[in-house]
Order: structure tokens, then sequence, then C-alpha cells
């Protein structure tokens, strides 16, 4: 018999395989779509639309991205405590982990924000009316910032 925690109910192994598959499961909506609450119609449910990331998320993810990248300059990726990097950012080390998963998921992001910046850099640059020579010299410039 196995103890249900604080309610001092006890039930067999074989009632709890029953009662977890007697639990309805979700719809996660699929090719089939979900119907909206109360509207009573088959139109798909428009909770899986792509809506705006709220400004404070996109924030602390900055905040956290610019504090790895400033670890990660200064030592070798092994060496970086993701608790140093929560300290920098000003946020718990949970959240840092509930974003990017791991220490390889923060660095790829990094990585990646780092790529995009320096490439809308160097697409500004040779964009000018510059001569071509003017033009690699300041590409090569800014990859050095």
């Amino acid at each position: 018999m196995r103890r249900v925690r604080n309610l001092g109910i006890s039930r067999s192994p074989k009632e709890t395989r029953a009662r977890k598959s007697a639990v309805p499961q979700r719809n996660s909506g699929g090719a089939t779509g979900a119907r909206r609450p109360g509207n009573g119609t088959d139109e798909p449910d428009d909770a899986a639309a792509p809506t705006a990331v709220p400004r404070r998320l996109v924030e602390r993810r900055e905040r956290i991205e610019d504090a790895a990248l400033r670890r990660f300059v200064q030592a070798p990726v092994e060496q970086v405590a993701m608790s140093d990097i929560a300290r920098d950012a000003r946020c718990s080390l949970q959240t840092i982990y509930n974003d990017y998963g791991d220490k390889d998921g923060l660095l790829r992001r990094c990585l990646a924000r780092w790529v995009a910046r320096f490439m809308g850099r160097i697409v500004k640059s040779l964009q000018s009316d510059v001569p071509y020579r003017e033009q690699e010299r300041r590409a090569i410039w800014q990859s050095r910032d």
C-alpha cells in the first residue's frame, strides 16, 4: 500500500495506475484545433499564435547574455561559473537554467547574438558610399570591437 501525502489515504499500486489512466489528457490542439471556450465554434485556438515577448523578459535576457559574454571573454568557458553570471546579471541561477537550459545553451545564444551584431555592423559599413578599400578597412576594424 502506498500512502498519499498529507491525506492519510492509502492506495494500492493497482488503484494508483487505474486512477492515472482515468485522468483525461489535455488536448494540445494539433491539426484538428481546439474549441475556444465559450463560443462553441470549431475555430482553432489562438493560444498557439505568436505573441510579443514582454519587454522585461527581453531586458532580462540581454542582461544575462551581456554578463555571460563579459565572463566568457575574461576566462575559459569551463572556468566560468553560472552563479557568477547570475550575480552579474542580477537574477537567480534558476532563471538562467529556465531560459537557456545549461551553460552550453547560454554560450550558443551569446555567440548567436554576437555574430548577429557583428554581421549587422559589417553590412552597415559595406552599404555606405565610401570606396571599397575604406569599406574593407572599416569592416576589419568593426570586427575588432
